[in-house]
């Protein structure tokens, strides 16, 4: 008799096999597609502190005194390198900006970048909480300074532009 297939058991086996190994590969996959979008937000981030660095450094007649800060919003930054947020939605202009403060030897940068993004018919917020750029740095930098989704702006989670410093 020439038989040609595979009978049931063989069939039921293959499925279970394959089952399992998807129960294991698709968490995996999806937490690895997390991390690449949180690496995001931390390189845009540093990306906006060169940016604003420039535009710092290339104006020397508008330096902040002691103390004081001096405020760049993603809208005078050349923005043609952020233009695609992880999740596919847009920087807010009012709570995506780098602050320059004086501390008397050095200037010290912070940065905030937040994505606001539809899901499900609901918005969110999400990204970089106002950092020191040598936060941005650490190897934790994508645990501590990038934020959960959040549906609402008015928590402390962002600094709005005009309260930064």
């Amino acid at each position: 008799m020439n038989n040609k297939g595979f009978t049931l058991i063989e069939l039921l086996v293959t499925i279970t096999i394959m089952g399992l190994l998807m129960a294991i590969a698709v968490p995996n996959v999806t937490s690895m597609v997390d991390k690449n979008k949180r690496t995001t937000y931390i390189e845009d981030a540093k990306k906006m502190i060169t940016l604003a660095k420039y535009k710092f450094e290339s104006d020397l007649t508008n330096r902040p005194a002691l103390g004081e800060c001096k405020k760049y919003s993603i809208t005078i930054l050349d923005r043609s390198d952020l233009q695609n947020p992880p999740y596919d939605g847009k920087y807010i202009e009012n709570y995506s900006f780098v602050t320059v403060k004086y501390n008397g030897t050095t200037y010290e940068y912070r940065v905030q970048l937040v994505e606001e993004f539809n899901s499900n018919k609901t918005t969110y917020y999400r990204g970089v909480k106002l950092s020191e750029s040598t936060t941005l740095y650490k190897e934790n930098a994508k645990i501590t300074t990038v934020t959960d989704s959040y549906t609402t702006l008015g928590s402390s989670t962002f600094k709005h532009y005009n309260n930064a410093c």
